[in-house]
């Protein structure tokens, strides 16, 4: 069940253009911005990407917008959704460290507010043989996991994979009540397997212990591909997301404010009443003065 109650307001720094200002003159990039709330003017067929990559995504089979929930359901199998009407596929190519040059790989940041009833790919590009990346959710009944998938060769003999939940005491706890929970997924663009996090409503979620984890560093190669970006499907998967989606937003870069994931996951959850990122036009009615006045009324 996703809340309608969610704030418009962005807490944590002004997104103008799909572009977020940060201390010392650095930019990060919000590359995705979807929001069922704000979902277009054909949200039965296309759901508009309000960044300013333009990136609208499809439907494909059954997947409905619901208006009172502000939400999309997704009941997997064979439906989902995938770009390629408009942006560029390319917009989502994130580099690993080896390929970009020691240092120089891309952070990704993705958010998802979202109910998890079953299991596969939030959000991926690419094939699940590789190349490509990926973010996989599901849940075992009451208690759920994650996992960050990349994979730079085919048949998965060269990969980064982190999970967290099966397995052992990491399993996230509630996920799977059927409840909307916030999701915020980050690699930091190293290829270090410690370079990846996942928090569930503002808390740190602890890796799995079942083994199933490799380190994409040091492998040379990318996961560049040139297919579409998909949301609830991944190329070659034979597991598909379901579940309701109230927003979904990619991060490219540093997080707004300069804030670390962690800081950022937290604010965004806002006690439990998690803030979406006003579409452009608000922003441009807010201005920056009447969007700090907002903030430091949320302060008090």
């Amino acid at each position: 069940m996703i809340r309608t109650e969610l704030t418009k307001t962005m807490t944590i720094g002004l997104a103008v253009s799909g572009l977020v200002l940060i201390g010392g003159g650095a930019q990060a990039a919000l590359v995705l911005h979807l929001d069922a709330a704000a979902p277009g003017s054909n949200p039965s067929s296309v759901w508009e990407d309000h960044s300013a990559s333009g990136y609208n995504m499809s439907v494909v089979g059954s997947v409905t917008h619901n208006a009172g929930s502000q939400s999309y359901t997704f009941p997997g199998g064979g439906s989902y959704m995938e770009g390629g009407i408009s942006g560029s596929e390319s917009t989502f190519d994130f580099d690993t460290d080896e390929a970009a040059g020691a240092g120089n790989g891309n952070a990704i940041t993705v958010l998802a507010y979202m109910t998890v009833s079953g299991t596969g790919a939030i959000i991926g590009k690419g094939t699940n043989a590789g190349p490509g990346w990926s973010h996989i959710v599901g849940n075992d009944g009451s208690n759920g996991y994650g996992q960050q998938h990349l994979v730079s060769s085919e048949g998965h003999s060269t990969r980064m994979v982190r999970r967290w939940g099966p397995g052992g005491p990491g399993r996230i706890q509630g996920v799977g009540d059927g409840n909307s929970h916030l999701w915020v997924f980050n690699i930091d663009g190293t290829g270090d397997i410690e370079g990846t996090s996942l928090f569930v409503d503002g808390n740190l979620s602890a890796e799995s212990d079942d083994g199933v984890e490799d380190n994409l560093k040091g492998s040379g190669l990318s996961i560049l591909n040139d297919d579409e970006l998909r949301i609830a499907n991944l190329l070659g998967a034979g597991d598909h997301y379901a579940g309701e989606l109230g927003f979904l937003e990619v991060h490219s870069g540093a997080l707004p404010g300069g804030l670390s994931a962690a800081d950022y996951g937290a604010q965004r959850w806002n006690g439990g009443n998690p803030s979406r990122i006003p579409e452009p036009g608000t922003l441009a009615l807010l201005g920056l003065g009447g969007l700090m006045l907002l903030l430091r009324r949320r302060a008090k």
